[in-house]
């Protein structure tokens, strides 16, 4: 199926089948072997206000799921839950770029409602993994650790292309890929960050006795602890690899520019004694090789002979 901007997913938990309703048809049954998964685009404002309407929502929920900033956000209630975190993607239309968006679940007893801008891969994902996942439906929280699940995989699949990145730029120790370096570095953590967002979700939710959580899917959330810690503990294995890296790119231009000093230095001693020789005769005074036959040549060889002993002993001790 492909992705419309908004839609409702009803659950049957007997026949274990799906069926997918437009928006008009929002109306929660009575029937209770029946939950929902309803999805808004939120740039879709009369879709939007249909939902908020008809779930009868109330305004701090409204302002939650409308919320442009981005940070998270967990807003309890008796018997609801309403998150915001960030998912990160892949831009196709930007050369594969990650590009990050702001998801909002609303979750409770009898549906799961996803509130997101534009389309997002995570929930093509998701519509096709649910004839798979219908099986095991039981409560809509089960939505929320579907969702959590294939965030967790985005973050994951991210950092590794991250990883390799890093490792192709450690075997490139070069100055023009410092720069590279340094962009990755914050690439890894933002990633981090929204990834402390979601392991910080996870420790409220599996450690809170949450009405809208059964406690079946409180048990699978827990599972997803270890997999963003992991996201975790690789960023910051990445970044200290990159770290690692701008320290030999920084050993390396200092070595680059000690040996250029040591060769300029080198040069200004070579040409030192010719400079001092032809400083002494050029002086004003009574000198008696002046008068000599051959005192030029006698001057021109002394000049030459002190560049070839500097250069011979600068050789001979490796200075340069």
């Amino acid at each position: 199926m492909a992705m419309m901007p908004s839609f409702i997913v009803e659950f049957d938990l007997v026949t274990r089948s799906t069926r997918h309703l437009d928006l008009d048809e929002v109306a929660i049954a009575d029937d209770l072997h029946k939950i929902y998964w309803i999805h808004c685009d939120i740039a879709h404002a009369e879709s939007l206000n249909l939902v908020i309407k008809k779930l009868g929502l109330t305004t701090d929920v409204v302002a939650a799921i409308n919320k442009t900033e981005k940070s998270s956000q967990i807003l309890e209630r008796e018997d609801t839950l309403t998150l915001q975190m960030q998912c990160l993607f892949r831009n196709e239309d930007a050369d594969d770029k990650v590009a990050m968006n702001d998801i909002a679940i609303h979750l409770t007893s009898r549906y799961c409602l996803t509130v997101a801008e534009g389309p997002l891969p995570i929930f093509d994902e998701l519509i096709k993994s649910l004839p798979n996942a219908v099986p095991y439906a039981k409560t809509p929280c089960f939505m929320l650790f579907l969702l959590m699940d294939n965030l967790i995989t985005n973050y994951t699949d991210i950092l590794y292309d991250y990883e390799i990145m890093a490792e192709d730029l450690d075997e490139k120790i070069r100055e023009d890929v410092y720069r590279a370096i340094v962009d990755l570095k914050k690439c890894v953590l933002n990633v981090k960050r929204h990834s402390m967002i979601v392991l910080n979700i996870l420790l409220y939710t599996s450690g809170r006795d949450i009405h809208a959580i059964s406690k079946h899917c409180k048990v699978s959330l827990s599972t997803l602890l270890s997999n963003i810690q992991t996201v975790v503990n690789e960023s910051d294995s990445i970044r200290d690899l990159l770290n690692s890296t701008l320290g030999q790119i920084d050993n390396a231009l200092m070595r680059d520019v000690n040996n250029t000093m040591r060769v300029l230095t080198a040069i200004a001693a070579i040409f030192m004694p010719p400079s001092l020789i032809a400083a002494i005769y050029g002086m004003n005074f009574h000198i008696p090789e002046l008068t000599w036959k051959y005192g030029y040549a006698y001057s021109l060889v002394l000049m030459i002979g002190s560049v070839v002993g500097m250069i011979y002993y600068f050789k001979k001790n490796k200075w340069y």
